[in-house]
């Protein structure tokens, strides 16, 4: 074959990786307790809750607009610092469970625990309610849930308390 035919194919290859969207990672987490500032951000989405995830007092978790975080049986996500997930309405968080096909308990709940704080703005919470567990717990703690849908729990959706 001749060199313009090797030639047209190798900028055709390479123009196809440059127009390529880079490919989402699948980020394994838990069990994990946070005591600095962390960012769950799009590239390391979906993150895969493995193990119970504590945010410590002195933690900091933001959660950025798009992510999808997938709970394992009976895991969850506490709070005793701070939780900012933001979404907006385009780029929604969701928190859900992470079989191929969820049914209602599939994970415990996101807990804030007294004292904590939270912001979610635009998330999606499914599936959870493990062993008669709500899906949000909010203990004494200032959280506002804004433009969410929390739906497909075992039990409440959102419990107050304190």
């Amino acid at each position: 074959m001749n060199h313009k035919y090797w030639a047209v194919l190798a900028a055709l290859m390479g123009a196809m990786f440059i127009f390529v969207s880079p490919a989402h990672a699948e980020t394994p987490i838990g069990p994990l307790t946070i005591n600095d500032t962390r960012t769950w951000n799009l590239a390391g989405s979906p993150y895969i809750v493995q193990g119970v995830v504590i945010v410590g007092v002195s933690g900091r978790l933001t959660i950025d607009p798009g992510v999808v975080v997938k709970f394992t049986s009976g895991n969850y996500l506490s709070v005793y610092g701070g939780l900012t997930a933001q979404g907006d309405s385009s780029h929604p968080i969701l928190f859900t469970s992470n079989l191929g096909t969820p049914k209602a308990g599939d994970w415990r709940g996101l807990f804030f625990q007294a004292g904590s704080q939270g912001a979610l703005d635009h998330c999606e919470l499914s599936y959870g309610g493990y062993g008669n567990e709500d899906g949000v717990s909010i203990m004494s703690s200032d959280v506002t849930l804004d433009n969410c849908s929390i739906h497909h729990n075992q039990d409440d959706g959102v419990s107050l308390e304190g």
